[in-house]
């Protein structure tokens, strides 16, 4: 353990801003958070101390990995983390408590995802004698139950199934996870087989009744596929379930595409009532906005509406709007992805052209001229770069 009095001193600061998110009932609960405090610390102190970085933490979450001894074909990465982890005897380090990916967040950037942690620790095995706790959960914690207790939960769940009381794909997830996980240890009579086609038909009803949400690439990245509300998955490196956790990313791709028409209609009122918004949504940035900069949403657009939108701004929103489309080709490897959007970007020039033409003698035609048209201009050349 570390001897560092001021390490101790930030790392209990840091662990009362994560305790302001928590809930005061889960607050109340004493064994919990001193699980919670015990664990906080093993990760501040190893993050302090610059014995790990952050994303190490995921290597705390992979039980199979402290399965193993220390042995000489061990490499130096599972040598360190074996070493680590005997630094606290007592702790059950893959039990995360609160989802590895929100861990990250806050080590990370100090921010405190409260209702994500909050659902973790309702989650967690202190709460599984809790009435309100969904039959799934206290599934998950089986290994706490006797076996008249988890005959009863786990036919509960069944019937849950069956009556598609499930609308949550983590929760969906889960239960496929435990059904075969189960199977294989033949406290299931459905095969394996079976038990995956049930759960793509029932992933293909939640598409259906659209409960299952667009996910952007951005969102995709941070999300954690290894878990949900704070409890692993089961059946992790069964290929099954990689197979249903691949088919439920699919649906995810095609509801975010089946969004794209609406989406679109909201970029083209944006060009009117919040042109930064617009740029700030299409471009590559640190903006949390810019959900749209390596799809080529543009195509949804209609071209007269947007032209009809941009003449009917204000002079200075022009600006702001055209300025979208020098920005937003800057990257090779991103316009590769958007060189889709090139016969749009072409019309939507020779529509401005046009104006321009109409407006001759007028201000708005030299504005475009000399402001408007050079930002898709440049656009343009960028995209034929690819092409190319």
């Amino acid at each position: 353990m570390f001897k560092n009095l001021r390490m101790l001193r930030h790392s209990l600061w840091d662990f009362d801003r994560l305790c302001a998110g928590i809930d005061p009932d889960i607050l109340e609960c004493g064994p919990l958070i001193a699980d919670l405090l015990y664990l906080f610390l093993a990760y501040s102190f190893e993050i302090r101390s610059g014995s790990i970085n952050v994303l190490d933490l995921e290597k705390f979450s992979n039980s199979s990995s402290f399965a193993m001894e220390f042995s000489k074909s061990a490499d130096d990465s599972d040598q360190k983390f074996q070493s680590i982890r005997k630094k606290y005897p007592s702790l059950e380090l893959h039990e995360e408590l609160i989802p590895i990916n929100v861990w990250i967040t806050f080590f990370s950037t100090g921010s405190i995802p409260s209702e994500d942690i909050n659902l973790a620790l309702d989650n967690s095995k202190y709460f599984r004698s809790e009435s309100q706790q969904p039959t799934w959960v206290k599934c998950w914690h089986s290994f706490d139950l006797s076996d008249e207790e988890f005959a009863t939960v786990f036919e509960q769940m069944q019937q849950e199934w069956a009556q598609k009381h499930y609308t949550n794909p983590g929760e969906v997830m889960h239960i496929a996870g435990m059904f075969i996980e189960h199977s294989k240890s033949g406290l299931y009579e459905k095969s394996v087989n079976s038990i995956v086609k049930e759960a793509q038909a029932y992933i293909d009803w939640l598409k259906q009744e659209g409960h299952i949400k667009p996910i952007s690439d951005w969102q995709r990245e941070i999300l954690d596929s290894r878990a949900y509300a704070g409890l692993v998955f089961n059946s992790l490196e069964d290929d099954n379930f990689k197979a249903l956790l691949r088919y439920l990313d699919d649906q995810r791709r095609r509801a975010l595409e089946e969004s794209y028409p609406e989406e679109a209609e909201c970029l083209l009122s944006l060009v009117k009532t919040n042109p930064d918004l617009f740029l700030h949504s299409l471009i590559l940035s640190n903006n949390k906005e810019n959900r749209f900069y390596r799809t080529p949403i543009l195509n949804y657009i209609d071209r007269n509406k947007f032209i009809a939108a941009l003449m009917d701004a204000e002079p200075s929103n022009r600006r702001t709007v055209s300025y979208t489309f020098a920005e937003r080709y800057k990257f090779a490897d991103i316009n590769k992805e958007l060189l889709s959007e090139l016969s749009w970007l072409k019309e939507v020039y020779a529509l401005l052209e046009k104006e321009v033409e109409d407006r001759k003698g007028k201000i708005s035609a030299f504005s475009l001229g000399r402001f408007i048209l050079p930002h898709f201009s440049v656009g343009i050349q960028l995209l034929e770069k690819v092409k190319v």
